[in-house]
């Protein structure tokens, strides 16, 4: 079977690219999306109401700052008090270490990362697995939008070693010729938005740097691939 990204590695020039992990991207399409119960894993028995709300917050946000975890937790606990009875679990710690119990089962962990740019936590669920072929058809970047993806994080890596950061318009002239100049504007954008770029402004230019999704689920290809070591 021909490798996803096999075509465009010819094209453009490109190595490695079969090694990026379209798995992780595939995770965008289920953002913001409610989750019927049917379709969440079937886990232990033990996990209460409060679990399952907790988990289902998590699968359907690509990632939530400490703080505001917490408090959305107290809120759950609130609606769900008659759980606790069902459950020694009485921290949010207690609780993602019971769900992270679970989820190793199906090859998934909630981690907690500091985002170094801002020095903010953030908490996120990423799947533990290698790449899945079929995670292609559920992603909601296409083939073209993928490599763009990827040029980008090598630009960004390289201006990063040198101490400069890519801005949005030189970002934008990188686009491949595939991609109009207002598809690949609402391309950045969208991975603004779901936490693969992180934007910031300075000397009134827009900049972009890795987002916390990529900081977070992509950290071995960003080490591997482009020998980037975050902290």
């Amino acid at each position: 079977t021909q490798n996803f990204f096999s075509s465009h590695v010819r094209t453009h020039n490109t190595s490695s690219l079969s090694n990026f992990p379209q798995r992780r991207l595939a995770r965008s399409s289920c953002c913001h999306r409610p989750i019927h119960p049917s379709t969440m894993p079937d886990f232990d028995y033990k996990l209460t109401k409060i679990h399952r709300h907790l988990l289902q917050l998590l699968i359907t946000h690509p990632f939530f700052e400490q703080q505001n975890l917490h408090n959305v937790f107290n809120d759950i606990v609130r609606s769900h008090r008659d759980a606790l009875s069902a459950t020694s679990d009485r921290t949010l710690d207690d609780f993602i270490n019971s769900l992270n119990d679970n989820l190793s089962t199906v090859s998934m962990k909630i981690s907690l990362y500091v985002f170094q740019k801002t020095e903010q936590w953030y908490y996120s669920i990423a799947n533990e697995v290698g790449d899945d072929d079929l995670a292609k058809f559920a992603t909601t970047f296409s083939t073209q939008e993928i490599l763009y993806f990827k040029v980008l994080l090598a630009k960004i890596a390289e201006l990063d070693g040198e101490g400069n950061q890519l801005t949005l318009m030189d970002a934008v002239i990188m686009r491949p010729k595939e991609l109009k100049l207002e598809d690949a504007d609402k391309c950045i954008n969208s991975l603004i938005q779901q936490g693969w770029l992180w934007e910031h402004k300075e000397d009134g230019a827009r900049r972009l740097w890795f987002g916390i999704r990529t900081c977070m689920d992509l950290r071995q290809y960003l080490d591997q691939e482009l020998g980037v070591m975050l902290q």
